[in-house]
């Protein structure tokens, strides 16, 4: 199952509820924090400019500023780390390789002896194996690593939604929640946003990586500050000099022009013709705004006033992914 980084979660302006991971591109000229959402309107699904504490939320259609009372909010994914045991496959479980017998096997973190340490979840064997002073030592309780879905939703507000936008409803941009960098003991690369478990019983940082060792691909412990990562394999603890390290992806604003659809652009729909239409901002008049990038008018088109305006230049939001 491929994790993803954002979803669209259902909300209306009369909710009292709003995701604490809601994506928030700035403020109004009044100090206001804006977010990103979408609806369906006039035969469009379309970016909306969502103010929580005015209880509004605008989009641009036909030449007009329009207001809508509900819509869904765009959320980041995250990982949490979730206390599991038995071996249990917990729903958005990180799988980091295969043993031999081609059994997958789960990134699991496990503390011991005053360090995190992290182990592989097997779920034939029903235990999470971790390395530990030359050998592979085995817990019956641990903490898995998943990717965490805000949990809260309102009953759908989309049920007349025409049958060509319905995979949009809960569609998720094939942008992955995270991906794996090659990095080495003695080349290592360290991307800010590498997932770290914790520290060892000496405060140094402790990350997520996976490695081939003989005939499996574990989960492995990386230690930078002892240029050490380590897996266990068959009773003992194996050292390796090559790895991957676990890294998220972000979404970021790309400063863009005339409609372009950069890579990993995120989208919230379509208009009436077809035409898919892309996350934006403007800044306009001392306030950010949400807009609509349009490719086919090559523009991004924003609600102001009471109307819908565009400018040929704009910022984008993208899934952005670690570059070497």
């Amino acid at each position: 199952m491929v994790q993803h980084l954002y979803r669209w979660v259902d909300s209306s302006i009369t909710d009292e509820k709003f995701p604490s991971t809601a994506i928030q591109i700035g403020a109004d000229s009044h100090g206001h924090p804006i977010y990103v959402g979408r609806a369906y309107f006039n035969n469009t699904l379309t970016p909306v400019h969502v103010v929580p504490e005015h209880k509004i939320a605008y989009l641009p259609n036909d030449g007009k500023e329009h207001c809508v009372d509900k819509y869904q909010i765009l959320c980041l994914n995250h990982f949490k780390w979730v206390p599991s045991e038995g071996g249990v496959v917990l729903p958005g479980a990180v799988q980091a390789g295969r043993n031999k017998d081609g059994i997958p096997l789960y990134v699991g973190r496990v503390f011991h002896e005053g360090t995190s340490i992290v182990g592989m979840i097997n779920p034939k064997t029903l235990v999470c194996y971790f390395p530990y002073q030359g050998k592979q030592l085995v817990a019956q309780s641990y903490q898995a690593l998943v990717s965490h879905f805000y949990e809260y939703e309102v009953q759908s507000n989309y049920e007349s939604v025409p049958k060509k936008f319905g995979r949009f409803l809960n569609y998720c941009n094939p942008a992955p929640l995270y991906h794996w960098v090659d990095s080495s003991i003695t080349d290592p690369i360290f991307p800010h946003t590498a997932v770290q478990i914790g520290s060892d019983a000496h405060g140094h940082p402790v990350y997520v990586g996976k490695a081939p060792v003989k005939d499996i691909v574990a989960p492995t412990t990386v230690i930078p500050d002892h240029k050490k990562a380590t897996v266990p394999n068959y009773q003992n603890e194996s050292s390796v000099e090559n790895y991957q390290l676990l890294c998220l992806n972000e979404l970021k604003w790309v400063p863009d022009h005339d409609g372009r659809v950069l890579p990993g652009a995120v989208q919230a729909g379509y208009n009436k013709d077809g035409f898919p239409l892309y996350v934006g901002k403007v800044f306009h008049e001392g306030s950010w705004i949400v807009g609509a990038i349009n490719p086919k008018q090559e523009v991004c088109y924003f609600p102001y006033n009471g109307k819908e305006l565009s400018s040929k230049h704009y910022e984008a939001l993208v899934a952005d992914f670690f570059r070497d």
